[in-house]
């Protein structure tokens, strides 16, 4: 009987390591869809990790709802244009250079800044 409750313990120590490591990791471009929670996440770290910040482009006291919905339009317009040529904008060459400017990645980066401008900003 000690036997049986000591294998029962066990598995479901197991069963709760192996859900607690599948349910682990971060969201991002490239990986599993993160849902609309992930794309504000994600898109909020890009924005602020290559477009906004002290050595980006933009520099954050200059990004308020207005910057935001110029950064919007500029972004809808490069991502329209993505396999054209190359755009000469700072703020989204940061985001992706013009040699990736083609690339799924690069749609699914300017896709997810996109989400958390229009969820933060409410620019819909």
């Amino acid at each position: 009987m000690i036997r049986l409750f000591r294998l029962g313990v066990l598995a479901l120590a197991v069963a709760g390591t192996a859900f607690q490591a599948s349910a682990s990791g971060s969201a991002g471009p490239g990986g599993a869809s993160p849902g609309v929670r992930g794309d504000y996440s994600v898109g909020k770290s890009l924005l602020f990790r290559t477009m906004v910040c002290r050595t980006c482009p933009i520099k954050p006291p200059q990004f308020d709802r207005t910057s935001a919905q110029s950064l919007k339009v500029r972004l809808e317009t490069t991502l329209d244009q993505l396999a054209a040529t190359a755009l000469d904008d700072d703020p989204i060459d940061a985001l992706c250079t013009a040699s990736e400017r083609d690339s799924a990645e690069c749609a699914e980066r300017l896709r997810v800044v996109l989400a958390y401008l229009d969820r933060r900003f409410r620019l819909r």
